[in-house]
């Protein structure tokens, strides 16, 4: 038979509230837990009911973390684990406070991720990326493997990011802009196909400025091997330095400065 206490009188303070039961018992609780039940005088609680209200109360830190967590931002069920952890509570303490945030609707993989896409969409990430980014947000292989694969968004994407790329590597030969605009998307999170793709819209190579660019890494070259290397030798390091760097050879040979 189980033994159950009644509730004689509920002081309430700004940090706590204290139960008081008939039989002399107290039962200090947090605010929260209050809210959360309905006590008042008269009301029977059995032990497993009060077994339950203490765990609910030891916990009632970690819920409060968690709220304000997600009171900025939406986090799944996995990173919110994460959380929890680094706070100190075990296993147990963790599975009860997603079971409350689950109960009020307050953990959300899909809101997660429809949220990131969205984001991503911003920031211009390829699948890729996308992918291992909700991966580090905490969410399950299986809910990112739905998401599904779209050729014209990929590849749109990364035409925009073309535009950018190439003026930030406007500094290099067109060999190099074009290796570094390429190496970018696919850190972006595109795959090879997408890449390759748009690699193919670069703008055509400047020949002025590419012949400028080459008289400039000629001269560092030269710079680096002229007091090391006799003549002939020089010449050759130099031009397997700038092949190196992406020059068309015919351009390399004819440098007057090569002759």
């Amino acid at each position: 038979m189980s033994i159950s206490k009644k509730i004689s009188r509920v002081k309430i303070g700004e940090k706590k509230v204290v139960l008081i039961f008939d039989n002399g018992d107290k039962l200090e609780i947090t605010p929260n837990v209050y809210t959360e039940y309905n006590f008042f005088p008269g009301k029977s609680l059995s032990k497993k009911e009060i077994d339950e209200i203490k765990s609910r109360n030891d916990i009632d830190k970690y819920i409060s973390y968690a709220t304000n967590l997600v009171s900025s931002r939406v986090y799944s069920k996995n990173k919110m684990k994460e959380k929890l952890a680094k706070k100190g509570a075990n296993e147990t303490q963790i599975e009860q406070v997603i079971d409350v945030l689950i109960k009020y609707q307050l953990l959300d993989d899909k809101e997660v991720i429809k949220d990131f896409l969205e984001y991503a969409d911003y920031r211009h990430y390829g699948y890729n990326r996308i992918k291992e980014e909700l991966f580090k947000k905490g969410i399950t292989s299986n809910n990112i493997e739905k998401i599904k694969y779209d050729e014209d968004r990929e590849y749109k994407h990364a035409s925009i990011l073309l535009k950018q790329y190439e003026k930030k590597y406007s500094k290099y030969n067109y060999s190099m802009m074009k290796k570094h605009i390429y190496d970018s998307l696919i850190r972006q999170g595109y795959n090879f196909d997408i890449a390759s793709r748009a690699i193919e819209k670069v703008s055509p190579i400047d020949e002025k400025k590419e012949k400028e660019l080459l008289k400039i890494d000629y001269q560092k070259a030269k710079n680096k091997y002229k007091d090391k290397y006799g003549q002939y030798e020089t010449i050759e390091k130099i031009k397997q330095y700038l092949i190196s760097k992406g020059y068309r050879y015919k351009d390399i040979n004819e440098l007057k400065e090569m002759k």
